[in-house]
């Protein structure tokens, strides 16, 4: 299970990468507000490399770029909220598949 504080570390996130950041949960196909689904294995690494791909394509065409404080308190709220999921002592785990199945329509 996501941190019980996972909503506060979200917006803890600095403005500089939280757009970035957005971007990276909004590829996921994730609710914003679905704190679980972020961690998912597949979907931390759609965010990371779609929050770096932003943060990079910013940097080259703005010449705007972030710093390293701010970049690792994103990381750090990050972990925070996933926390149990990635560390060996967590208690959370993935779903083991996600229904594909359309239910049948009653008669």
């Amino acid at each position: 299970m996501a941190h019980s504080n996972a909503a506060e570390l979200a917006k803890a996130v600095p403005e500089c990468v939280s757009g970035c950041f957005n971007i990276g949960v909004a590829a996921t196909g994730c609710g914003e507000d679905d704190f679980d689904c972020w961690c998912y294995d597949k979907n931390h690494e759609t965010v990371v490399d779609t929050m770096s791909e932003c943060l990079g394509n910013r940097e080259r065409k703005l010449n705007e770029s972030c710093s390293e404080d701010e970049i690792f308190q994103m990381e750090n709220s990050y972990w925070k909220i996933c926390e149990q999921y990635w560390e060996d002592y967590g208690t959370a785990t993935e779903p083991a598949t996600k229904s594909t199945s359309v239910p049948k329509s009653s008669p």
